[in-house]
């Protein structure tokens, strides 16, 4: 007896309530589909289903086998559509969700690139927050951890795709009227653009070569939109930390500068996020595989030699003023005011 072939037709025979039903649904003749359900039960040695002229119901043992039979038959379908997939040529469309200052600096830009090497698939993509999360109606979430992070939940599967640093940087005509920034705290006199999207106060952590500040800066704008935040540096509004994907071209065009470059903020990486399909379709992993191999993986930063080539503002010698050596000291531009 093929015994998947059995379990088929015995869940298909519950399904549909009815042997008759059963076998029009799977083009046999009722006796073929009796013949096979009395088969499976004499191999069993116990009775599955109780048997009417007109309808069938479940014996208990009957309702114990319905579950781990649809339970092989899932995993025996995925199976098939696993190996399906890695023959198959990406096509059809795939939904990808990321933030919306990704989507301008980074994304769009490379889309040409994955377009023209896949041309049957086509893309829908949705803009959203910086601190977006990921979401199962998507195929592709793009997605950012903290620091030493990563996507930690069991609906998910994260594919690191880069690293991305945060950078303070400013116009060069707001420092030139307000003055060079040579050490963290001096942001507590400076005005700052601040991604927030909650009520608690944002903290900006910066390590040096000994010690490490942090500092509670004085927000002149706070916003959960980093465009916004981008556009507001560029317009001398204050001192915001970006990340490297979108300031690296203001950066070497002069239109921003680094604030403060002999300290450093912790990376973060930039994840690809999945739902858990028991198969992954050739879109997504050929979609996947681009923007690692484009971006460079999990210990890369691409954009980071781009953005340190020019547009720093010159180091000046760490004295520790403001801090204790070797130690994290928290400052609070509130206390400063």
């Amino acid at each position: 007896m093929d015994k998947l072939h059995a379990m088929h037709v015995f869940t298909k025979v519950v399904d549909l309530g009815a042997l008759t039903k059963a076998a029009e649904s799977l083009g046999l003749s009722s006796a073929a589909v009796s013949r096979t359900v009395a088969g499976l039960e004499a191999q069993l040695g116990v009775r599955l289903l109780q048997r009417t002229t007109r309808s069938v119901a479940l014996t208990p043992a009957g309702g114990v086998y319905l579950e781990r039979a649809r339970r092989i038959l899932r995993e025996v379908d995925a199976a098939d559509a696993t190996v399906a997939a890695l023959v198959a040529e990406p096509k059809g469309k795939l939904r990808v969700l990321a933030p919306s200052s990704f989507v301008v600096h980074q994304l769009a830009r490379q889309l040409p690139v994955f377009v023209a090497r896949y041309p049957d698939v086509s893309i829908d993509v949705v803009a959203g927050d910086c601190d977006l999360e990921a979401d199962s109606a998507y195929d592709v979430s793009i997605q950012v951890a903290g620091v030493g992070g990563s996507i930690l939940r069991d609906d998910v599967v994260a594919r690191p795709l880069a690293q991305v640093h945060c950078l303070p940087c400013a116009a060069p005509g707001y420092l030139e009227r307000c003055g060079p920034v040579e050490h963290p705290t001096d942001l507590l006199q400076r005005d700052c653009l601040v991604f927030a999207t909650s009520g608690m106060p944002p903290v900006w952590r910066f390590e040096g070569a000994a010690d490490v500040v942090e500092i509670e800066p004085r927000a002149a704008l706070r916003s959960d939109h980093g465009e916004s935040l981008y556009a507001a540096a560029l317009a001398e509004l204050g001192i915001a930390t970006l990340p490297t994907f979108m300031v690296h071209d203001a950066l070497q065009r002069n239109s921003l500068v680094r604030v403060l470059p002999q300290w450093r903020i912790a990376p973060q990486t930039i994840y690809a996020v999945l739902p858990t399909y028991r198969y992954i379709p050739a879109s997504t992993r050929a979609f996947v595989q681009f923007l690692t191999t484009t971006f460079g993986g999990p210990d890369h930063d691409p954009w980071l030699a781009a953005a340190t080539t020019r547009g720093s503002t010159p180091a000046v010698s760490h004295d520790g003023a403001g801090t204790a050596f070797g130690k994290r000291v928290r400052h609070s531009a509130a206390r400063r005011r």
